[in-house]
């Protein structure tokens, strides 16, 4: 039998070490994404998005295009961007679409201070 990661590509015979080593992390890292985003939840956090580059840090917006889970994001609402090891939690002050259709929420830095971080 074969491994292969969809997320990677990479394929590897069942019985390769690296095989296991790579499936054992790759769920490790799910549960503690999981974790992360149940804790998020509870905060009253409606969206999560990695910090990448479809965040224009220059004018504090987000074109949210694969968020690790969207609750229905309102003008007001916390988001987190950012992953369980880093993020940083912001409100959402407008939403826009682009000429080509893409919605881009505005934001700006959510000042009270708390963590999500699992214990």
């Amino acid at each position: 039998m074969i491994y292969r990661d969809d997320k990677s590509g990479i394929s590897f015979p069942l019985n390769h070490p690296f095989a296991a080593g790579l499936a054992k992390h790759i769920e490790e890292d799910e549960k503690r994404e999981r974790v992360w985003i149940e804790k998020l939840r509870t905060l009253g956090v409606k969206m999560v998005h990695p910090d990448d580059g479809w965040v224009k840090r220059e004018t504090n917006e987000l074109c949210p295009t694969y968020p690790q889970f969207d609750d229905g994001v309102c003008i007001g609402d916390l988001i987190a961007l950012g992953w369980p090891n880093e993020y940083r939690v912001v409100r959402v002050t407008g939403k826009r679409r682009s000429f080509f259709g893409l919605e881009y929420l505005s934001f700006k830095k959510h000042s009270p201070k708390f963590s999500a971080t699992p214990s």
